[in-house]
C-alpha cells in the first residue's frame, strides 16, 4: 500500500518485487462485495514467486510451504506469465521449464476449481512456437483455464481479466460451502499476521 500512495508530489509507483526471505509471510488484499443483501469476502494472496517455483519442483519441499498452504486452501488461482522473460534468448529455456512444471503441478492439486491464465507484456513478441507450446501445456493440464493477454498501455485488458477472476469467485452458487479463511485456534500461524497499510 505504501508504493501506492501518493506522497508530497510524488506519485504511486510499482511495488518492489515479493521478497522470499525465510520469514516472509504473503500480503493478504481483502475486498468485500455486496450486492443487495449478499456479501462476499474476498482475499487475493501475494505471495513469492519462488515459493510456487520450488512447489512445482518438489510439492513437499520445505521451501514451498506457503505456496502449499495456499494451494489448499484458494478458490480460485490466477497464475502468470511474463512474456519478456519468453521472448529474450537468455531466459526463454528457464521460463519454458518453469511454466510448465507450474502448470503440471497445478493441474495435480486444484481440481475442478477455477484457473485464470494471465499472460503479461503481450506487446511484447514471443516466438510462436513458444506460444503454441504455452497453449498446449495449458490445454492438457488446466483444460478449464480462462485466458487473458495483457499489457499496462491497455489498462482495460488488465480490468478484464481481474474482474473475470472476481466473478469466478463470487457467483453463485459459491464453488465451495463457506469456512473460516484462517483456523482461528492457532493464533502463531505467521499466515494470521495482520500489517496495516497505515
Amino acid at each position: 500500500a505504501r508504493y501506492m500512495r501518493w506522497s508530497r508530489g510524488r506519485p504511486p509507483t510499482f511495488p518492489p518485487h515479493t521478497s522470499s526471505y525465510a520469514t516472509r509471510q504473503p500480503g493478504l488484499l481483502h475486498l468485500a462485495l455486496r450486492v443487495g443483501s449478499r456479501l462476499d469476502d474476498v482475499f487475493f494472496t501475494d505471495a513469492p514467486g519462488e515459493w510456487f517455483t520450488e512447489w512445482a519442483k518438489a510439492e513437499d519441499s520445505n521451501a514451498a510451504e506457503g505456496a502449499r498452504w495456499i494451494a489448499k486452501r484458494a478458490d480460485l488461482f490466477m497464475l502468470f506469465v511474463d512474456s519478456a522473460r519468453l521472448a529474450e534468448p537468455a531466459t526463454r529455456g528457464e521460463a519454458r521449464s518453469q511454466y510448465q512444471l507450474l502448470v503440471e503441478r497445478c493441474g495435480s492439486v486444484i481440481g475442478d476449481r477455477p484457473v485464470v491464465m494471465i499472460r503479461t507484456k503481450c506487446d511484447v513478441a514471443v516466438p510462436e512456437a513458444v506460444t503454441t507450446f504455452l497453449r498446449e501445456r495449458q490445454a492438457a493440464f488446466l483444460p478449464n483455464a480462462t485466458w487473458h493477454e495483457v499489457t499496462k498501455d491497455q489498462p482495460s485488458e488488465v480490468l478484464t481479466a481481474m474482474t473475470s477472476a472476481i466473478d469466478l469467485v463470487v457467483r453463485p452458487p459459491l464453488t465451495r460451502e463457506p469456512r473460516p479463511l484462517f483456523p482461528v485456534t492457532s493464533p502463531s500461524d505467521p499466515f494470521l499476521s495482520f500489517r496495516s497499510p497505515s
